[in-house]
């Protein structure tokens, strides 16, 4: 491109931003320039500014597949079933921090010229960036200071925290959950601050394809989200949906955080905004129990937790006193046979006291495990078959689970 069509690009890019058409309009005059199909993404890989490729619209989530050659910063973008090759320049700010991506679809090479031109757009992205994060941040700093006032109950009245919602948009006089977003070893002085911005994209971009207006915040190592229900679907329906939603926002995930567990907790749903500080309780109990106990699942429910719940906030040294009576006499850590005989009862319990699926769990012949059994009746002084002494065992474990002792 000769150095006036450069210089007339760059006065176009200008005109968009004073106009105030953003993202939009540098892609708008990007895709002009180089008549070809552009998108900007953020970290998350979501679509904030798109020309001339109507399957995708700002807001879309997009998977990112690599190409393999990390020379070329050239990718393909799947969306749905699409897949389409592109070329991506990296959006780079203030002190090298990255981001986003400027990307042009249906091209497997660009000439100098036009890669030139892309690398002077990107500098337009970065200080359009830049201006949107410091009125996101002042927006977010007002916003989360009234969502602790709610997950905290620091309201005096309901009237309060409606009126306080309307600022925002937000109708709080309807049914709402709390759902919690946790990344495992969280650290905050680490690149671990800019993955929890990344989870917190994509829980915006998956919460506004159910409400208008989302109600989340971030606090250190979590997102914490508010999510209404619906008034007319019962209990069952609702929490139905909540995990569909919460399962579609795990795999979104899935695509940008790697090597790292995400666990929700869910707390239970209230109808009244002045609840909702339970909720939040709720939720971060569910997590806590979660990650202890949940080993297989990523979405804890608190109204799934049972009888646990109870245990965990009950007094510490009445469950230590109760585990020591109840299997104190096999807990014996430098005891084999002990250690054989507790494995055999947690395997036994575990498969709901079912002999045959038991021994076929742990390779043994089923006298061998009879044997066993009947060992740990004359150590515990119990009858297995009693169901009042089952009840006591399975209380037991739980209360190791949760490391009460």
């Amino acid at each position: 491109m000769k150095n006036e069509e450069i210089l007339t690009h760059q006065n176009k890019i200008l005109t968009a931003l004073s106009e105030g058409r953003g993202f939009q309009g540098i892609a708008q005059e990007l895709g002009g320039s180089l008549n070809r199909p552009v998108l900007i993404m953020n970290t998350a890989y979501r679509v904030i500014g798109t020309y001339g490729q109507a399957e995708i619209a700002v807001g879309n989530l997009l998977k990112i597949k690599s190409t393999g050659d990390t020379s070329v910063p050239c990718a393909v973008i799947l969306e749905e079933k699409l897949e389409i090759p592109a070329y991506f320049q990296r959006i780079m700010g203030q002190n090298q921090r990255f981001q986003g991506f400027l990307s042009i679809l249906h091209v497997t090479e660009l000439s100098e010229e036009e890669k030139s031109l892309i690398a002077q757009t990107a500098l337009f992205c970065a200080l359009e960036f830049a201006k949107n994060n410091s009125i996101l941040k002042a927006q977010r700093e007002y916003k989360d200071a009234f969502i602790y006032d709610l997950i905290y109950s620091n309201f005096d009245s309901v009237k309060d925290i409606l009126s306080r919602g309307e600022i925002w948009g937000w109708n709080l006089n309807q049914p709402h959950v709390v759902i919690v977003f946790d990344a495992e070893e969280y650290q905050d002085f680490t690149s671990d601050r800019h993955l929890i911005e990344i989870i917190y994209q994509i829980v915006e971009a998956e919460l506004e394809k159910i409400t208008e207006k989302p109600i989340l915040m971030r606090k250190q190592g979590q997102i914490i989200s508010i999510v209404p229900v619906s008034k007319n679907l019962s209990l069952k329906e609702n929490k139905t949906s909540i995990k569909k939603w919460a399962e579609k926002t795990l795999s979104a995930m899935s695509v940008r955080v790697v090597n790292r567990k995400i666990g929700i907790g869910i707390g239970r749903m209230y109808s009244s905004p002045s609840d909702i500080f339970r909720s939040f309780q709720e939720s971060k109990v569910a997590l806590e129990l979660g990650w202890l106990i949940e080993k297989q699942s990523r979405i804890y429910f608190f109204a799934d937790l049972g009888f646990i719940r109870i245990l965990y906030s009950h007094d510490q040294q009445e469950l230590r006193e109760f585990y020591s009576e109840t299997l104190g006499e096999l807990d014996c850590p430098d005891n084999d046979q002990d250690k054989e005989l507790m494995k055999t009862l947690e395997e036994y319990i575990h498969h709901q006291f079912d002999l045959k699926s038991t021994a076929q769990s742990m390779f043994l012949h089923p006298n061998t495990l009879r044997y066993r059994l009947k060992k740990i009746e004359d150590v515990l002084e119990i009858n297995l078959d009693e169901l009042e002494t089952r009840f006591n065992l399975v209380t037991a474990f739980k209360i190791k689970y949760l490391k009460k002792v």
